[in-house]
């Protein structure tokens, strides 16, 4: 049972690969470089990343237990790095600040990138708004001639305001609408 759950515990995994770069560390530096401030710093920004990673996803018992422990080690090196209660008081409330005041800017930014954005490729490679024409597909070796027609063709835009490409949707079939029965009055059982 343990050896099973170690292998479904992703925050376990993802720790033994950090346990791995820390070892190859201290080979490489001596034992001094676990008491580094830098260190100590890299090592908070792993254990962030660690719980920024699974923070929203399904975990099991014991990735719960492990994302428990780790927010507990992360408070713990937080004191090593800053000792002092009030410094550490105003450390925070700063981050807190310019996490307040850069979010309506981080929001904008993505909407900016929404709408300016620049044609991309799909994962098959062809640019948005762009298939391959299935009668000019191009055989392995074979060059496109001048006479020949394109081996792409466009998806046709729509004359709407903006000007969008027309998006590609696969119909599904039409079902008819379950009806219900109506609800029965309270502690009358069929």
């Amino acid at each position: 049972m343990q050896q099973q759950s170690a292998l479904k515990n992703r925050v376990a995994r993802d720790l033994a690969s950090w346990k791995r770069i820390e070892e190859n560390l201290v080979e490489r530096y001596g034992r001094k470089v676990l008491y580094d401030r830098d260190f100590l710093k890299a090592k908070r920004d792993i254990y962030r990343y660690i719980r920024r990673k699974y923070n929203r996803s399904a975990l099991n018992l014991y990735e719960r237990t492990e994302l428990k422990v780790l927010r507990g080690q992360h408070r713990r090196m937080m004191r090593q790095l800053y000792p002092n209660p009030f410094v550490r008081l105003t450390r925070n409330m700063l981050v807190f600040a310019g996490n307040v005041l850069l979010l309506p800017a981080r929001v904008g930014i993505s909407a900016l990138k929404t709408v300016f954005m620049l044609p991309q490729t799909n994962d098959v490679g062809y640019k948005a708004g762009v298939l391959p024409s299935s009668s000019t597909q191009q055989k392995p070796g074979q060059t496109q001639g001048k006479d020949q027609q394109p081996i792409l063709r466009t998806i046709p835009l729509e004359k709407k305001g903006q000007g969008q490409s027309k998006a590609i949707t696969r119909k599904m079939p039409v079902r008819s609408r379950v009806h219900m029965p109506a609800r029965q009055a309270k502690g009358v059982r069929l």
